[in-house]
Parts: structure tokens; C-alpha cells; sequence
């Protein structure tokens, strides 16, 4: 018995269904599992897993459709796990996203588990970045959209693929969802599926207090001068290209291990994308320039990794110290036990200020490179006993003007 999906539209008419079971069986087809999806002008498309001993033939069942005034759009070989329920599908990927978080990775998941797809991803829409004609259009309108426009990521096909995309707002940022395949076209259900998976990200992706108001806090340096330190945003991607270009080559070779002058759009697509669960995105502002940002990542196995970058015109003046603490702090209060970081082994920079903020850190080198640990102190750390200090520890807080 071969098991084969199906989709067929028609108009939606009584005994239209009945009709359509009929002229499968005409050709030895048993549907085994049906799923309704909405389409506009009256009509709907049957979404089936038939089965069926041997071949199937699409002309033949094109022929028994054709008096019924319905269409066979799609037809391809399944498996049993296509008869899974779908409320049991959709069930099942909710759960996955709350346990994660609503990592982007996880709902790129959801959504291929809600709507089959060959290609469905989830990325922060930054400004400056090219995304597709739909993808595009889907965040400037507001609203989930379809079209039609070719792919890489899937063989060519004489008129590009379907791509399906909705906005979304993840952790404060915006970001894109995008279902992507070749056949057949996305129905009014797969639409309002893809949406409701978003929504439940959004839902679980809140802000999260562990990293402040998403505007921060003004803080008063060694100097006397001000900075504001708050969370990295979607917005921020032009002044971050910025702020490396007014890098010198020893500051960027120390950050990125490489002095390159212009920041490759594949590397500021990764220092952008933080979702402040796993990924913590943290930076020193003075108006609307960034003076220094931090990275901290957080695998959730009890450890992270922390990377810091201060501008020259502005070091030494507390700024790294400052986002060094914030991190250890938002660390302390995920339960973190200890921290690592990697640096050149000429960077003798970054441990000192290890060191300067209080930190008990151990030092290896590996090919050339140092690789630092030192634990969170219990007294940040929740399970300490006494209560987590104050965010902007070691500085002075004032009022935003």
C-alpha cells in the first residue's frame, strides 16, 4: 500500500466532498486522512493522504475531477508521518516554542510542522540588509503576504517558488517568518497557521526584565561623561557599521580576530541577531552612536560566552567595564555559573579588565589564542542566598533628561 498527499481544489458546494471520494475510488484511492483548507471565491482546497496498492496516476485522477469542476494541484508521494493529526501537530510545535523560547531556530521548525514547506526560516529584519520582494513587502505592510519569486535555496523552476511571509515582533525587534515552496500555492489556512506560530513567539519572546528597560539607563564614567547602556536593537544596525568603521585595526583584530575595514553584511547579520533569551545583545550609546557593545551568549547549559568592544575615542573611560558588568549580571540572574571568553594571546586588554571588575578568572592558550573562565560569584547568582546587585554595578545612575 503507497501512501500519496494530495491537494485538490473545488468549489465549496454540498456533496462536493462526497463527489471527490468518489472519483478517487474511481482509481483505487482511499482517503485516509483530510484536511480543509480555505481558499477565497467560494472554493476550498482538500488537502489528502490517500492510500493506494501501486502506481497513482495524475492523469487519471485529473480526468474523473474534471466533470466536478475541481483540480488536482499537487501530488507527491507521503509517508506515514503525514497522518498526524493536525491540531496535534500544531499542539506539539506551540509546546516546542515555549520550551525554547521562541528561538528563531525552533520556529522555523513550528512553522514547517504546521505548514509543509521545503524552506521556512525566521530572521531579524535589519535595516540596510536586502530581503525578498515578499519578505519585504510582508514588514512594510504589516501583514502576512504571498507571492511568487525565485529562490536559490531551491532548484529553479520555470516561475520561482511560492513565499510566504509574516511579521512578527521577537524580544522588542522586529523580525520576518518565511515559508517557502514550489507547489501549490498557500491557501487563506496556511496563512492564518503561519500567523498564529508567530504569534506565539511573539507571545513567549517578551522583553525580558533581566535586561532592563528597553531605553536603559544613563550612567556617569570614571571621566564624569554619560553613557546610555541598554539592549542592542534592530535599529541600531547602521550605527553599529558605524561605529566599526571608526574601529582601528588593532581594536577590530582584537574583537574579530580579523582588521577588516568594511564589516561583511553575513557577520553583522550575526551580531545583530540576538533575541535576549540565548543571545544577549548590549551596548554603550552617546545620542545616537554606539560607543561600545557586548555580546553575551547563553547556550543554557549553565554556561555563556562574553565578548566586548569599545571604540578607541572611548576606552578607558569605564565603558567596558560597565557592559562587562551588565553581563555578568544578566548571567547571575539565568543561573549561570561561570563565563568564558576568547581573545588573541597579545590581548592582554581584555583580561585586565577581567580582572579590574573583580572576576577570579583561569587563563589557557590554544593556537595562539587565550581562552578565559572565571565563575559568576554566588553572590550575583540566584542560588546565593543574597540578593543579585544593582544592574549598573560600580556606576552611578542619573536621570535621563
Amino acid at each position: 500500500m503507497e501512501l500519496w498527499r494530495a491537494r485538490i481544489e473545488a468549489d465549496d458546494t454540498p456533496g462536493q466532498l462526497a463527489a471527490i471520494a468518489g472519483a478517487l475510488g474511481g482509481v483505487g484511492a482511499n482517503i485516509v486522512s483530510l484536511d480543509v483548507h480555505a481558499t477565497g471565491a467560494s472554493r476550498v482546497a482538500d488537502d489528502l493522504v490517500i492510500a493506494v496498492d501501486g502506481y497513482l496516476d495524475a492523469a487519471a485522477i485529473q480526468e474523473r475531477l474534471a466533470p466536478l469542476d475541481a483540480e488536482l494541484v499537487d501530488l507527491r508521494r507521503a509517508d506515514a508521518h503525514e497522518l498526524v493529526d493536525p491540531v496535534t501537530q500544531a499542539v506539539e510545535a506551540a509546546g516546542g516554542v515555549m520550551r525554547a523560547q521562541a528561538s528563531v531556530e525552533v520556529l522555523a521548525a513550528a512553522i514547517a510542522q504546521v505548514v509543509p514547506v521545503e524552506l521556512a526560516y525566521v530572521r531579524p529584519a535589519i535595516e540596510g540588509l536586502p530581503l525578498a520582494g515578499v519578505g519585504a513587502r510582508a514588514l512594510a505592510e504589516g501583514r502576512a503576504v504571498l507571492g511568487r519569486e525565485p529562490v536559490k535555496s531551491l532548484p529553479a523552476g520555470p516561475d520561482g517558488a511560492w513565499v510566504l511571509a509574516a511579521p512578527m515582533a521577537l524580544g522588542g525587534r522586529a523580525h520576518i517568518g518565511v515559508a517557502v515552496r514550489r507547489s501549490p500555492r498557500f491557501s487563506f489556512t496556511e496563512t492564518a497557521r503561519l500567523r498564529a506560530v508567530m504569534s506565539i513567539g511573539a507571545a513567549v519572546a517578551s522583553p525580558d526584565p533581566d535586561l532592563g528597560a528597553p531605553t536603559g539607563e544613563r550612567v556617569v564614567l570614571r571621566d564624569g561623561g554619560e553613557v546610555d547602556l541598554r539592549v542592542l536593537r534592530a535599529e541600531d544596525e547602521l550605527a553599529y557599521v558605524r561605529m566599526h568603521a571608526r574601529c582601528s585595526p588593532l581594536t577590530r583584530q582584537r574583537r574579530y580576530f580579523s582588521g577588516m575595514r568594511a564589516i561583511p553584511p553575513s557577520l553583522l547579520r550575526l551580531l545583530m541577531d540576538v533575541d535576549g533569551r540565548r543571545r544577549v545583545g548590549l551596548v554603550a550609546a552617546v545620542g545616537s552612536e554606539l560607543v561600545g557593545v557586548a555580546h553575551l551568549d547563553l547556550p543554557g547549559d549553565g554556561t555563556g560566552e562574553v565578548a566586548v568592544l569599545v571604540e578607541d575615542a572611548h576606552q578607558r573611560r569605564g565603558i567596558g567595564a560597565a557592559l562587562l558588568r551588565r553581563c555578568v549580571h544578566v548571567a547571575a540572574v539565568r543561573d549561570v555559573g561561570a563565563l568564558s571568553a576568547v581573545c588573541l594571546a597579545d590581548n592582554i586588554a581584555f583580561p585586565q579588565l577581567v580582572v579590574r571588575c573583580g572576576y577570579d578568572a583561569t587563563a589557557t592558550l590554544d593556537d595562539g589564542l587565550r581562552h578565559l573562565t572565571f565563575p559568576v560569584p554566588r553572590t550575583e547568582r540566584r542560588d546565593g542566598g543574597a540578593p543579585a546587585p544593582a544592574p549598573w554595578s560600580g556606576l552611578r545612575p542619573v536621570s535621563s533628561p
